[in-house]
């Protein structure tokens, strides 16, 4: 069994600071075992824990005694002295002090928002307070209050510390081999600003009870600490959703049924005499945390400092955390080797705190006993702990205001320290993932350092689990997943070698570092630099100014929607901004939370992820392909804060993954893509028909093939489900499942036409002479038939080719746009039409076989090239001075 010895010993870090403390052992010192350990039996880890906790408990009782009210009528300021606690402040606030039960009685006092379990311990510590001749009751005088309060706060510090004592002894026993690690515990900072804030130790030591027992093999025990822990704090019940999958993994599932079943009684138990007894009191812990906006020390926090709160944070929240679980759930199941109970407990407590309504800072000790299991590293304890001590301070600073500029304005420093907070700890947590996905890395399995394998053992915490081995057909889902993740190897042979183009093109693809990538990025520049002296040229005719340029039609709606978010107002000019994905606002209210105008902001997006989406062009079609898409007449779209470049970068690269047979990471592009626009839907389809029409090798039978068909399908589940969860967000804003599609025939007229009849109307239109006072819309809406008409001739073309996917793709936009009252915007889904550009290139590489044929190539080329410049230039000029472009 492997063992952590004293970190001086074993750690590079704990090494490096006894060189500053006296020194590492010397070349003849023995550490003490064996029988000869009792003469020396002071000098083990719980012995050292135990007096380090000690120590660390008595500084922390020390640095609360300044908020200890010893005058009447002189309150000590808690934020300044940065020694606030709720211990005291509940006990006058919340009935105690008047000798009420919590939950059953009631008063002149708000309703105690906490779980069962620690209202019932707050009781206790009162009844404890009252046995030992604290006057409680209604009518006591300012100096009883005092000294009721200052000895319920005492009687807290005494058995608060005995929880310490508990979880010390649970966490050595829990972790055979391992007891030095315990020292990251105790001897935290974070015990001493933390540990007195609330009544965290109890559900802390009652989990850390829990993993005792099931490190035992007494999976019942197990369930009935970690229900009981629940019944304190909600963070326990999450522990089960891991615990499960590597119960699975291995066959445990009987024991973890086992664990399940009392984990329920233990908290139905806990709750139900308050349950039956006060049923709306009951309540009050679930409501509150419902209504609560976003609070002290989350992300969502910034923004309403930002004054741009999240609106329907509970869904948002809750997606964020449940994306952090499936994402979990995929590590879990598809690691090289199962992970650890402490590695997969810490991931899922962070999932759970960086995407939560409020991350007090007392919620830092659920995490410790399990960072020193994932992680016994005294670095990574070092800048974990840094971030916190931090946070702690600039927190009691933000709330007594005085970390504030002397000239009003944002809390700079506690923003910085919160988000510098969220970073460290997310330096750990990749750290965690990347032990569990290279195991060689994992200092609990392979002894202290990196590569030690002398002593190696798998879960000092697993009990049943610690050294069982996966099931047969978890081995087989876990080595195919992942051979796909690290592109060992493809699910079923691709059809396509990764860089060669698409199977039904006669295009060649250089390098990326050959000429052709060098001068695709030379047009990137070139394009942006000719769209940019437009926007100075239109500035100068105009007097408009360059946010005023840049904001015009629908760039106004997604700057919009960042500011205000959506709203159900009844006016239509408000409403109809429902027809746009949250993707892009979501980005753009990030920016102008730290002060970046969305416009700015949008052009910016816009910007990089044009030469992304050129990028995957040119590893489809080559340099042709994303130089004609760079210069496309409608490009001045790709680089305003409008969604087509955002859109293209995940939706070409999910083309390019998929034809590449990498589904995961097509999941993960299609997946944003569709966060961004509707088109996203039209992606997802033609992604199925690329599935349903994919080219196995020959010979494989037809079992294999609907098995290529299924393992590919379910990448396309989260797509989907991002436009089923934008749906039901708006089903719960509006009433209705379908508001982004009425919100098109609110705004723009996108009801149902049948085609001909909307290009009948838009031929009437040109013809007309009802937008003469509008210079250049008769020309906009002369493109929009020949765009179409561009999309029927590609769709004809990849059909010849049997290209079905691709035809797919086109198509069915094709076919949505002209079912409008009039064609428009269709100019703007040219750019999303990959394969038209594809085509394009192809037309461009094509080789007359007569002399005559190869100048008229190339005046066609040239011309072709010469009027879309001209062209893109004339389209942005209109877009600036805020005249109609599509």
């Amino acid at each position: 069994m492997a063992r952590s010895g004293p970190p001086t010993t074993v750690e590079p870090f704990g090494q490096l600071v006894t060189r500053f403390v006296g020194g590492p052992l010397g070349r003849h010192a023995q550490l003490i075992s064996g029988t000869a350990r009792k003469a020396y039996s002071w000098f083990n880890p719980a012995t050292v824990a135990l007096a380090v906790a000690t120590f660390m408990w008595v500084l922390t009782v020390i640095r609360q005694d300044p908020c200890r009210q010893t005058v009447p009528g002189v309150q000590p300021n808690g934020f300044i002295e940065q020694c606030y606690s709720d211990i005291p402040a509940l006990f006058r606030s919340r009935g105690l002090m008047d000798g009420n039960t919590p939950y059953f009685d009631t008063g002149n006092y708000q309703v105690l928002e906490y779980p069962v379990l620690t209202g019932m311990f707050m009781e206790l510590m009162r009844l404890i307070t009252v046995a030992l001749g604290a006057p409680v009751g209604p009518g006591l005088n300012e100096q009883q209050v005092i000294d009721s309060t200052n000895l319920y706060y005492s009687v807290n510090m005494v058995v608060l510390f005995a929880l310490l004592v508990v979880l010390v002894l649970a966490h050595i026993a829990s972790t055979p081999g391992r007891g030095w690690d315990t020292l990251m515990i105790v001897a935290s900072p974070s015990i001493i600003l933390t540990g007195l804030i609330n009544w965290d130790m109890l559900p802390v030591a009652l989990t850390t009870l829990g993993l005792l027992f099931w490190q035992r093999k007494k999976p019942g025990w197990a369930g009935v600490m970690l229900g009981l822990s629940m019944a304190a704090k909600l963070y326990a019940g999450f522990l089960l959703g891991p615990l499960l999958l590597l119960c699975l993994r291995t066959g445990k599932w009987r024991e973890f049924l086992r664990t399940l079943i009392w984990f329920l009684i233990a908290w139905v138990g806990a709750n139900l005499p308050v349950m039956i007894g006060a049923p709306e009191q009951w309540m009050a812990f679930w409501t509150f945390n419902s209504d609560r906006a976003g609070d002290f020390g989350s992300i969502w926090y910034l923004f309403v400092l930002g004054e741009n709160p999240v609106v329907d944070l509970n869904l948002v929240s809750t997606t964020f955390f449940l994306i952090g679980c499936a994402a979990l759930g995929v590590l879990i199941l598809l690691a090289p080797q199962r992970p650890r109970i402490g590695q997969v407990s810490f991931l899922v407590l962070m999932a759970f705190l960086l995407t939560n309504k409020v991350y007090s800072p007392q919620y830092v000790l659920w995490v410790l006993p399990f960072l020193a299991m994932c992680r016994p590293k005294w670095r990574d304890w070092l800048i974990f702990g840094v971030g916190e001590a931090l946070y702690v301070m600039a927190i009691w600073g933000h709330l007594g205001q005085y970390l504030n500029p002397a000239g009003g304005g944002p809390d700079k420093i506690f923003w910085a320290a919160t988000i510098l907070r969220m970073l460290t700890q997310l330096w750990v947590v990749g750290i965690v993932i990347r032990d569990i996905l290279q195991p060689r890395f994992d200092l609990v399995r392979n002894g202290s350092l990196p590569g030690d394998r002398s002593a190696y053992i798998d879960d000092p915490t697993g009990g049943v689990l610690d050294g069982a081995a996966d099931t047969p057909f978890w081995s087989m889902v876990q080595r195919r997943g992942s051979e796909a993740l690290a592109g060992v190897r493809s699910l079923i042979p691709p059809r396509t070698v990764p860089g060669t183009p698409i199977p039904g093109l006669r295009i060649r693809i250089d390098r990326w570092d050959s000429a052709g990538g060098r001068w695709t990025a030379a047009v990137w520049v070139l394009s942006r630099g000719l769209l940019i002296a437009v926007a100075l040229f239109a500035m100068s005719e105009s007097g408009r100014t360059f946010s005023q340029v840049l904001m015009n039609w629908d760039a106004e709606h997604y700057v919009g929607l960042a500011r205000d978010w959506y709203q159900y107002t009844g006016n239509p000019e408000i409403d109809k901004r429902m027809a746009f994905f949250p993707g892009l606002p979501a980005l753009l209210k990030a920016a102008m939370v730290v002060g970046i105008p969305g416009e700015y902001a949008g052009m910016a997006i816009s910007l990089v992820a044009s030469i992304f989406a050129a990028a995957a062009l040119y590893r489809m079609g080559g340099f042709w392909a994303a130089a004609l898409w760079l210069t496309a007449p409608t490009a001045i779209f790709t680089m305003m804060p409008y969604t087509e470049s955002l859109f293209c970068a995940f939706a070409f690269w999910a083309w390019e993954r998929a034809r590449s047979d990498k589904w995961w990471q097509v999941a993960i592009l299609a997946s944003a893509a569709c966060s961004v626009r509707v088109s996203g839907l039209f992606l997802i389809g033609a992604l199925g028909i690329m599935i349903l029409t994919w080219k196995f090798p020959r010979g494989t039978s037809v079992p294999e093939r609907i098995i290529g068909w299924l393992q590919r399908a379910m990448y396309l589940l989260p797509p989907a489900g991002v436009m089923v969860l934008y749906a039901a967000y708006l089903k719960k804003l509006t009433g209705s499942w379908m508001m982004w599609y009425e919100a098109q025939a609110m705004g723009w007229s996108r009801g149902w036409t049948a085609p001909w009849q909307s290009v009948r109307t838009t031929f009437d239109v040109i013809l007309s002479t009802q937008y003469d006072n509008s210079p250049g819309w008769d020309l906009v809406f002369s493109f929009e038939i020949l765009s179409m008409a561009f999309g029927l001739l590609a769709v004809g073309f990849l059909l010849r080719r049997r290209m079905w996917a691709e035809a797919a793709w086109v198509g069915v936009q094709v076919l949505a746009f002209s079912t409008s009252e009039w064609l428009f915007s269709v100019n703007r889904a040219v750019l999303l039409w990959f394969p038209l550009w594809l085509i394009a290139a192809e037309l461009i590489a094509w080789k007359p076989a007569t002399r005559r044929g190869v100048i008229i190539h190339r005046v066609v080329h040239i011309s072709w090239m010469i009027g879309s410049v001209v062209i893109m230039m004339w389209w942005a000029r209109m877009f600036y001075l805020g005249q109609w472009s599509s």
